[in-house]
Protein backbone atom coordinates (compact mmCIF):
# COMPACT_ATOMS: atom_id res chain seq x y z
CA UNK A 1 0.00 0.00 0.00
CA UNK A 2 2.53 2.06 0.81
CA UNK A 3 3.64 1.68 -3.29
CA UNK A 4 0.17 3.11 -3.87
CA UNK A 5 0.76 6.51 -2.05
CA UNK A 6 4.09 6.70 -3.46
CA UNK A 7 2.13 6.76 -6.82
CA UNK A 8 -0.79 9.02 -5.75
CA UNK A 9 1.67 11.88 -4.75
CA UNK A 10 3.71 11.34 -7.83
CA UNK A 11 0.79 11.57 -10.17
CA UNK A 12 -0.48 14.85 -8.28
CA UNK A 13 3.08 16.76 -8.15
CA UNK A 14 3.90 15.66 -12.04
CA UNK A 15 0.74 16.26 -13.47
CA UNK A 16 -0.19 19.62 -12.00
CA UNK A 17 3.01 20.91 -14.53
CA UNK A 18 0.82 23.67 -16.25
CA UNK A 19 1.31 23.36 -19.81
CA UNK A 20 -1.38 22.68 -23.11
CA UNK A 21 -3.36 20.27 -21.64
CA UNK A 22 -4.15 22.14 -18.54
CA UNK A 23 -4.84 24.78 -20.63
CA UNK A 24 -7.32 22.76 -22.60
CA UNK A 25 -8.89 21.20 -20.24
CA UNK A 26 -10.25 24.40 -18.94
CA UNK A 27 -11.44 25.63 -22.12
CA UNK A 28 -12.68 22.19 -22.70
CA UNK A 29 -14.75 22.24 -18.97
CA UNK A 30 -16.10 25.73 -19.73
CA UNK A 31 -16.54 25.16 -23.88
CA UNK A 32 -18.35 21.78 -23.52
CA UNK A 33 -18.56 20.62 -20.09
CA UNK A 34 -16.58 18.36 -17.34
CA UNK A 35 -17.49 14.98 -19.20
CA UNK A 36 -15.19 16.72 -22.40
CA UNK A 37 -12.30 18.07 -19.67
CA UNK A 38 -13.09 14.64 -18.11
CA UNK A 39 -12.00 12.97 -21.36
CA UNK A 40 -8.73 15.27 -21.45
CA UNK A 41 -7.75 13.59 -18.27
CA UNK A 42 -7.85 10.01 -19.37
CA UNK A 43 -6.16 11.73 -22.66
CA UNK A 44 -3.03 12.91 -20.18
CA UNK A 45 -3.61 9.94 -17.31
CA UNK A 46 -2.69 7.45 -19.88
CA UNK A 47 -0.13 9.01 -21.28
CA UNK A 48 1.62 9.69 -17.78
CA UNK A 49 1.11 6.48 -17.14
CA UNK A 50 3.22 5.33 -20.14
CA UNK A 51 6.34 7.81 -18.98
CA UNK A 52 6.06 6.21 -15.33
CA UNK A 53 6.15 2.31 -16.79
CA UNK A 54 9.04 3.64 -19.34
CA UNK A 55 10.51 5.27 -16.34
CA UNK A 56 10.36 2.27 -14.07
CA UNK A 57 10.82 -0.73 -16.24
CA UNK A 58 12.58 0.42 -19.67
CA UNK A 59 14.45 3.96 -19.48
CA UNK A 60 18.02 2.78 -20.91
CA UNK A 61 15.45 0.84 -23.32
CA UNK A 62 13.61 4.05 -24.92
CA UNK A 63 16.34 6.82 -24.33
CA UNK A 64 17.60 5.85 -27.93
CA UNK A 65 14.68 6.06 -29.50
CA UNK A 66 13.83 9.90 -28.38
CA UNK A 67 17.27 10.94 -28.32
CA UNK A 68 16.76 10.02 -32.23
CA UNK A 69 13.10 10.93 -32.86
CA UNK A 70 12.35 12.98 -29.91
CA UNK A 71 12.42 16.47 -32.33
CA UNK A 72 9.87 14.94 -34.94
CA UNK A 73 7.67 13.90 -31.91
CA UNK A 74 7.76 17.23 -30.35
CA UNK A 75 7.06 19.00 -33.47
CA UNK A 76 3.93 16.84 -34.48
CA UNK A 77 2.65 17.72 -30.74
CA UNK A 78 3.21 21.47 -31.45
CA UNK A 79 1.44 21.54 -34.84
CA UNK A 80 -1.51 19.59 -33.08
CA UNK A 81 -1.32 22.43 -30.17
CA UNK A 82 -1.00 24.88 -32.73
CA UNK A 83 -4.14 24.04 -34.80
CA UNK A 84 -6.21 23.70 -31.50
CA UNK A 85 -5.09 26.97 -30.66
CA UNK A 86 -6.71 28.47 -34.35
CA UNK A 87 -9.70 26.59 -33.59
CA UNK A 88 -10.51 28.21 -30.18
CA UNK A 89 -9.49 31.61 -31.64
CA UNK A 90 -11.66 31.41 -34.79
CA UNK A 91 -14.98 30.32 -32.60
CA UNK A 92 -14.04 32.18 -29.08
CA UNK A 93 -17.39 32.26 -26.83
CA UNK A 94 -19.73 35.30 -28.15
CA UNK A 95 -22.47 33.98 -25.56
CA UNK A 96 -22.35 32.32 -22.29
CA UNK A 97 -23.57 29.33 -23.29
CA UNK A 98 -22.51 25.56 -22.94
CA UNK A 99 -21.72 24.12 -26.19
CA UNK A 100 -24.83 20.80 -26.76
CA UNK A 101 -23.28 19.59 -29.70
CA UNK A 102 -22.18 15.50 -29.22
CA UNK A 103 -18.70 15.36 -28.00
CA UNK A 104 -16.39 12.33 -29.70
CA UNK A 105 -14.63 11.51 -26.38
CA UNK A 106 -12.70 9.17 -28.52
CA UNK A 107 -10.84 12.06 -30.25
CA UNK A 108 -10.74 14.00 -26.95
CA UNK A 109 -8.67 11.11 -25.14
CA UNK A 110 -6.69 10.47 -28.43
CA UNK A 111 -5.55 14.27 -28.85
CA UNK A 112 -4.69 14.67 -25.04
CA UNK A 113 -3.24 11.20 -25.37
CA UNK A 114 -1.22 12.80 -28.19
CA UNK A 115 -0.19 16.73 -26.79
CA UNK A 116 1.38 14.97 -23.64
CA UNK A 117 3.58 12.10 -25.20
CA UNK A 118 4.64 15.00 -27.14
CA UNK A 119 6.52 15.93 -24.28
CA UNK A 120 8.75 13.44 -23.28
CA UNK A 121 10.60 15.50 -20.19
CA UNK A 122 7.80 13.54 -17.99
CA UNK A 123 9.65 10.41 -18.15
CA UNK A 124 13.06 12.43 -16.60
CA UNK A 125 10.43 13.64 -14.46
CA UNK A 126 9.91 10.68 -12.95
CA UNK A 127 12.94 8.84 -13.22
CA UNK A 128 14.19 11.83 -10.73
CA UNK A 129 11.21 11.25 -8.15
CA UNK A 130 11.76 7.26 -8.47
CA UNK A 131 15.61 7.79 -7.91
CA UNK A 132 14.66 10.37 -5.03
CA UNK A 133 12.59 8.23 -3.41
CA UNK A 134 14.54 5.57 -3.84
CA UNK A 135 12.05 3.15 -4.96
CA UNK A 136 12.95 -0.29 -5.08
CA UNK A 137 10.44 -2.01 -6.95
CA UNK A 138 10.98 -6.27 -7.26
CA UNK A 139 7.73 -7.65 -7.60
CA UNK A 140 4.53 -7.07 -10.06
CA UNK A 141 2.24 -6.66 -7.32
CA UNK A 142 4.32 -3.52 -5.82
CA UNK A 143 4.39 -2.06 -9.45
CA UNK A 144 1.01 -2.45 -10.04
CA UNK A 145 0.37 -0.32 -6.64
CA UNK A 146 3.05 2.29 -7.51
CA UNK A 147 0.92 2.33 -11.28
CA UNK A 148 -2.37 2.51 -9.79
CA UNK A 149 -1.44 5.62 -7.59
CA UNK A 150 0.02 7.26 -10.66
CA UNK A 151 -3.26 7.10 -12.48
CA UNK A 152 -5.56 8.46 -9.34
CA UNK A 153 -3.31 10.52 -8.53
CA UNK A 154 -3.15 11.94 -11.92
CA UNK A 155 -6.90 11.66 -13.06
CA UNK A 156 -7.84 13.63 -9.43
CA UNK A 157 -5.68 16.37 -10.43
CA UNK A 158 -7.68 16.56 -13.63
CA UNK A 159 -11.44 15.74 -12.14
CA UNK A 160 -10.44 18.43 -10.05
CA UNK A 161 -9.21 21.26 -12.62
CA UNK A 162 -12.42 20.39 -14.47
CA UNK A 163 -14.95 20.89 -11.27
CA UNK A 164 -13.03 24.11 -10.58
CA UNK A 165 -13.26 25.76 -13.75
CA UNK A 166 -16.96 24.42 -14.42
CA UNK A 167 -17.34 26.09 -11.01
CA UNK A 168 -15.99 29.30 -12.11
CA UNK A 169 -17.58 29.63 -15.28
CA UNK A 170 -20.96 30.17 -13.20
CA UNK A 171 -19.96 33.14 -12.11
CA UNK A 172 -18.32 34.57 -15.33
CA UNK A 173 -20.21 37.21 -17.89
CA UNK A 174 -19.89 36.28 -21.39
CA UNK A 175 -17.13 39.00 -22.28
CA UNK A 176 -14.78 37.52 -19.64
CA UNK A 177 -15.61 33.68 -20.73
CA UNK A 178 -14.41 35.01 -24.67
CA UNK A 179 -11.41 36.83 -23.35
CA UNK A 180 -10.66 33.27 -21.15
CA UNK A 181 -11.15 31.90 -24.62
CA UNK A 182 -8.75 34.27 -26.35
CA UNK A 183 -6.14 34.03 -23.82
CA UNK A 184 -6.25 30.20 -23.72
CA UNK A 185 -5.23 30.32 -27.80
CA UNK A 186 -2.78 33.20 -27.47
CA UNK A 187 -1.48 30.68 -24.43
CA UNK A 188 -1.63 27.09 -26.46
CA UNK A 189 -0.47 29.45 -29.82
CA UNK A 190 2.78 30.27 -28.09
CA UNK A 191 3.44 27.21 -26.71
CA UNK A 192 2.70 25.62 -30.10
CA UNK A 193 5.13 27.79 -31.61
CA UNK A 194 7.87 27.50 -29.55
CA UNK A 195 7.90 23.98 -29.78
CA UNK A 196 7.86 24.14 -33.45
CA UNK A 197 11.08 26.59 -33.80
CA UNK A 198 12.63 23.96 -31.09
CA UNK A 199 11.88 21.02 -33.24
CA UNK A 200 12.99 22.76 -36.32
CA UNK A 201 16.12 23.70 -34.83
CA UNK A 202 16.75 20.63 -33.72
CA UNK A 203 16.27 18.83 -37.14
CA UNK A 204 18.80 21.33 -38.42
CA UNK A 205 21.52 20.40 -36.31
Amino acid sequence: MLYLLYGIIMGIAIGTTVGPVAILCVHRSMAQGMWSAFSIGIGATIAHLIFASIALFGMHFIQPFFDAYGHWIQLIGSGIILSIALHIARFAKREKKIDQSPINHTATILTSLAITLSGPLSIASYATFIGILRLKINTVLQASWFLSGIALGNFAWWILLSIASSYLYRFLQSKYVRYIDLGAAVMLAMLGLFGIAISLYQIMQ
